[in-house]
């Protein structure tokens, strides 16, 4: 009874476990592949009858590849991780991926086209795959510049060079003959700018990899880089036009000018710093036709490295004056020196002052002067404002920085100098001696310079211009309380109209002396002496020494002229 159960079994079992052979496919994700690449292919079969296991042969890896993983898919396992051993207890009909093939290209395959194929008696053929193994090596062998030497490693892709050279050849080798150089990026001539300059080579690998290799160069720049102005002015024939604001500086890049609207062209005018430097074609020196109103006119200068430097004139042709400055600028019990280009002033006041007594008046006529800040000053610092507002709206805001004392304090009085040099002479200065003697050469006046001891004390020099002997110069120092010093230098200067009359008398003497001998030489001039002079009629005979007066009818003797010139000589000489 046993063995007619386990017949049955079989019988019924028999049909599950027989079926025909299918056609099937395998396909990767890449067809193309490199030394070291991780594969994965699909292993797909249309199965007419439920199928339960598959088994099959993977040939032509050989050593070129190496199989990592076989994975079941669609309900079926993997019994090995090597060779094909699926199964799937329920079975499976239709057309759908048996299993997941994981391959790694080893890192000694061979190149070109490898071909794998899979055989299987549940196959109605064998399928196969064609995988071409291609170089995927992107690196050089060598890299050189002519005439510069470097050290290359076909591993480091950045260098920093050095190089002062206009230009440089590159010479380049691939390390892999199937690789090639990415279109204009392998050997050649490269032409260097001054400064940073930067190089590449790049290598497309077989497989389409690029490696890239930078050449950071830097060549120096020698050339000049002033790009400064000396001098610029803007001028309208002999019509004075104002000063430029702010007056010039070759530091400062923009300025303004207000001219009158009866002015319809100006000259520009512009002077380079370096010779080595040069005006931007159409932006140097140039006559400008003025339109009403605004009109931008710029100069522009390029050193000789390149760098350009431009200047911006802003020029409102108007009938409105721009002038915001000040023309004085007084604060009772404070001595500041005002200069109207300088815009911020420091000053100390007793505890007691609140409020400033400020004089402030603008240079032109139509512009207008407001203080902003001027009362209930708080002890410390406080800022005082005077705003100048031209007739064309435009602002010059001058600062005064207040510091009001504590209670008890008082204002400096130290009127003291603490350092006076001129130039070309020494004083020997002490700043408690106040009156110095010093003999100067022919200046007219002396550069003079002052450093007091108090930063809130000042000072005027009086009396150094049209210097001449018993000048005196002096320094007045006014402390921060008002309180006054004087230090005096007096000027011994050499006079040299003596010199010059003695000079004059002399040349005259020789003047007169020189004429009076040519006098006496000469035969052409009537004879003075007394013999001559006696004869009415004269008829001189040279050759017997006589003068015959025909008139008298006598003769008388002479000496040669020579010989009373010399006798003449003697008598004025000796006498």
């Amino acid at each position: 009874m046993k063995k007619i159960k386990y017949l049955l079994f079989l019988l019924l079992l028999l049909p599950a476990m027989v079926y025909s052979a299918s056609p099937g496919s395998i396909n990767c994700d890449k067809t193309n592949v490199t030394r070291g690449d991780i594969i994965n292919c699909e292993l797909s079969i249309n199965a007419s009858d439920s199928i339960t296991v598959f088994n099959g042969t993977v040939s032509g890896i050989a050593s070129n590849f190496t199989i990592n993983k076989i994975t079941g898919l669609n309900g079926f396992s993997s019994s090995s991780d090597s060779v094909i051993n699926l199964s799937n207890p329920s079975g499976k009909t239709g057309n759908f991926t048996l299993a997941k093939i994981e391959l790694k290209v080893n890192t000694d395959a061979s190149y070109g086209n490898q071909t794998i194929t899979l055989s299987s008696a549940d196959l109605t053929s064998n399928v196969s795959v064609t995988l071409k193994v291609v170089s995927g090596d992107s690196t050089l062998k060598s890299l050189t510049i002519d005439d510069y030497g470097f050290a290359f490693k076909s591993n480091t892709y950045t260098y920093n060079l050095n190089i002062n050279a206009s230009s440089i050849k590159i010479n380049a080798e691939v390390n892999d003959s199937k690789a090639s150089f990415v279109p204009d990026m392998g050997p050649r001539e490269v032409n260097l700018d001054y400064g940073q300059n930067e190089v590449k080579v790049m290598v497309t690998a077989e497989n389409g990899d690029i490696t890239t290799y930078v050449l950071k160069i830097n060549r120096e720049d020698s050339r000049n880089k002033v790009n400064y102005l000396s001098a610029l002015t803007v001028t309208s024939g002999t019509t004075k036009l104002p000063d430029l604001n702010p007056i010039f500086n070759r530091e400062k890049i923009d300025y303004i000018l207000t001219v009158p609207l009866e002015i319809e062209k100006v000259s520009i005018g512009a002077s380079l710093a370096h010779i080595k430097s040069k005006f931007v074609t159409d932006f140097g020196p140039k006559e400008v036709n003025l339109n009403t109103g605004e009109n931008i006119v710029l100069i522009k200068v390029e050193s000789e490295s390149g760098d350009i430097r431009t200047y911006t004139i802003k020029i409102n042709r108007s009938s409105e004056s721009d002038n915001n400055f000040l023309k004085s600028l007084t604060i009772k019990n404070s001595n500041i020196t005002f200069v109207k280009d300088i815009i911020e002033y420091n000053i100390n006041v007793l505890n007691d002052i609140t409020e400033l007594e400020i004089d402030a008046k603008a240079e032109h006529e139509k512009a207008k002067v407001e203080i902003i800040g001027n009362t209930n000053l708080s002890e410390g610092i406080n800022k005082v404002l005077i705003k100048v507002t031209a007739e064309n709206k435009s602002e010059r805001i001058y600062t005064i920085n207040v510091t009001r004392l504590e209670k008890g304090s008082d204002l400096s009085d130290n009127n003291l100098i603490k350092e006076l040099t001129i130039e070309n002479y020494n004083i020997g200065f002490d700043k408690a001696r106040y009156e110095y003697n010093l003999k100067i050469k022919k200046e007219t006046s002396l550069d003079i310079s002052v450093l007091l001891e108090d930063e809130f004390a000042t000072y005027e020099i009086i009396g150094n211009e049209n210097l001449k002997n018993k000048s005196k110069i002096i320094i007045k120092v006014t402390a921060e309380n008002g309180d006054i010093k004087e230090y005096v230098i007096n000027i011994e200067k050499s006079s040299t109209t003596l010199l010059y009359i003695i000079i004059i008398v002399i040349v005259l003497i020789l003047i007169g002396l020189g004429i009076t001998l040519y006098i006496y030489r000469s035969k052409w001039i009537p004879i003075f002496f007394e013999k001559v002079d006696q004869a009415e009629n004269p008829i001189i005979d040279e050759e017997k020494k006589i003068i015959y007066d025909q008139d008298l009818e006598k003769t008388v003797e002479y000496k040669p002229i020579e010989e009373e010139i010399l006798t003449f000589e003697e008598d004025w000489l000796f006498s």
